[in-house]
């Protein structure tokens, strides 16, 4: 019983998740982001890792 109370909280809260998503996706205030600006952030945000693995530093 325990793991049908689970499955069924976490129905609600995926459909609950996928209804925020299409509601901002559908927001005409949303600012979307273009893959090439995404891939650049996500290049110099693992630049700046690996920088700071190489450097010992936290």
């Amino acid at each position: 019983m325990k793991r049908a109370h689970e499955a069924a909280a976490y129905d609600a809260w995926f459909h609950e998740q996928v209804d925020t998503a299409i509601s901002e996706a559908d927001d005409p205030a949303t600012v979307w982001v273009g893959d090439d600006n995404a891939s650049a952030s996500w290049v110099a945000r693992r630049a700046e890792l690996l920088k700071r693995i190489a450097g010992g530093a936290d």
